[in-house]
């Protein structure tokens, strides 16, 4: 199994995304991962799942993260108080 080291704040569920894990995603998620809280670099988890979306599972994170109130970068410059954590400055 590979495995991914966190180097810019990134969350597990960043990890188990940029792995494409649909199944840990899931669990993370059940378990309360904030799906909105944004790594070190302001990376959404719905952002990178749909930079991954071609990989297998991909789409089906991307559809779990959405059903579960995942917004987009772009959602959150809009209007930044979607996120659920401040990002520090």
């Amino acid at each position: 199994m590979r495995c991914l080291a966190a180097t810019a704040g990134e969350t597990p569920l960043h990890l188990a995304i940029a792995q494409g894990r649909l199944a840990t995603v899931a669990r993370l998620l059940a378990y309360g991962a904030d799906v909105n809280r944004p790594d070190d670099q302001g990376r959404l988890p719905l952002d990178l799942a749909r930079a991954q979306r071609q990989r297998p599972d991909g789409r089906d994170i991307v559809r779990l993260l959405e059903r579960n109130g995942a917004r987009t970068g772009a959602d959150t410059a809009i209007n930044p108080s979607i996120t659920t954590q401040e990002k520090p400055e």
